[in-house]
């Protein structure tokens, strides 16, 4: 059995200004998600001295401790207020719920013209690239309608991390697209991850991750059984939703529509060879509805499933390596079941904190 670890709110205003902190709150819950919107919720006294300061938009930081077990004081949860709700049985209590950093790109519209180069139309660009340009030139000091936007979108205190144009090169169409939403959608061909890190105060850099967010730790970390850290492992290969031709249509009516084929990485002839008819009416460039079509065929991939639950064990527990955990969000891990071997990622985290002591962390994995 793990001794408890335990766990400390920390609250700052909107430009990082350190408030106070919370240790006597209930009913704490938080979830980390690979290239997604995170969430934390908890409840607290109406009598709490910090209550006051919960306001929309203030700095919400989870700190985990397990001194015992060697894990030090680390931040992991980072995130924004934006509900507050006061309810009443025989004493008042607030609801907060706070949402992962990657909230603020949901801000932001891909507000430039259709076929713009290098703005809404990329062709064969590296994904990271593509990426921090629409980070850029969407959040950004470059958000700008002097340079062409629909209206500036500046935030004060976004930046980007300097582009190395690693990741796959992809064709990539996405005029007034959300911004967060596009870039998740492109994440899926990209070989690579994202994330929007707070470096200090109210200051924000977007990041670009090759192959996945965390480390490769395959070597080092390992589930199965044998090692009572896996319990009730299910294996599933899936096909029944699978497609391997994607037909999108293009501008046009009849015969003069424009007609753009696309096959994908299990396409075969003779043995694998299942079409879907997309609508692309409003993509004009081939390269466009290229892009259009390898997305939709990214997300009818047969799909392998491995899942399994975790348990935490001294030799092999969550949390943030460099303040001694053995894996994080993002790490790809070894997971073994019988004579089968995976490589998955970890995807998602969720940790739930009882009242009366102790904590349950669930682990979501992802095909690496």
């Amino acid at each position: 059995m793990m001794d408890a670890t335990t766990y400390e709110l920390r609250l700052n205003d909107s430009a990082g200004t350190w408030i106070g902190h919370f240790t006597d709150f209930q009913n704490l819950v938080y979830t980390k998600k690979r290239n997604g919107v995170g969430r934390c919720e908890f409840d607290v006294r109406a009598d709490h001295p910090y209550v006051g300061s919960l306001a929309d938009k203030c700095q919400l930081k989870v700190r985990r401790e397990n001194a015992s077990m060697g894990l030090a004081q680390h931040t992991d949860f980072d995130g924004i207020v934006r509900s507050l709700k006061r309810s009443r049985t025989d004493h008042t209590m607030y609801h907060c719920v706070a949402l992962g950093l990657l909230h603020f790109l949901s801000w932001r519209e891909v507000a430039w013209d259709a076929e713009t180069a290098n703005r809404t139309v990329f062709t064969t660009v590296a994904a990271e690239t593509i990426m921090k340009t629409l980070v850029d030139y969407n959040i950004c000091a470059n958000a700008t309608a002097v340079n062409g936007r629909d209206r500036d979108g500046t935030i004060t205190g976004f930046t980007i991390q300097a582009d190395g144009a690693g990741g796959n090169a992809v064709d990539w169409a996405c005029t007034r697209d959300n911004l967060l939403e596009t870039l998740q959608k492109l994440a899926a061909v990209a070989g690579g991850d994202f994330d929007l890190i707070n470096t200090s105060a109210a200051n924000y850099q977007f990041r670009w991750y090759t192959g996945q967010r965390g480390t490769d730790r395959t070597a080092s970390v390992l589930f199965s059984p044998d090692r009572d850290n896996m319990q009730n492992p299910v294996y599933t290969f899936d096909r029944m939703g699978e497609a391997t031709v994607c037909i999108v249509g293009g501008p046009g009516e009849e015969s003069a529509r424009e007609i753009t084929i696309r096959t994908g990485t299990n396409y075969h002839a003779t043995t694998n060879n299942i079409e879907r008819f997309v609508n692309g009416s409003d993509l004009k460039l081939a390269a466009a509805r290229e892009a259009f079509g390898d997305s939709k065929l990214s997300g009818w991939q047969a799909r392998e499933a491995f899942e399994f639950e975790v348990l935490q064990t001294k030799s092999c527990f969550y949390g943030e390596v460099a303040s001694g955990g053995h894996y994080e969000l993002g790490d790809k891990v070894t997971a073994t079941w019988g004579s089968d071997t995976f490589t998955p990622i970890v995807d998602a985290v969720t940790i739930q904190v009882f009242n009366e002591g102790g904590d349950e962390v669930r682990v979501e994995f992802a095909d690496a």
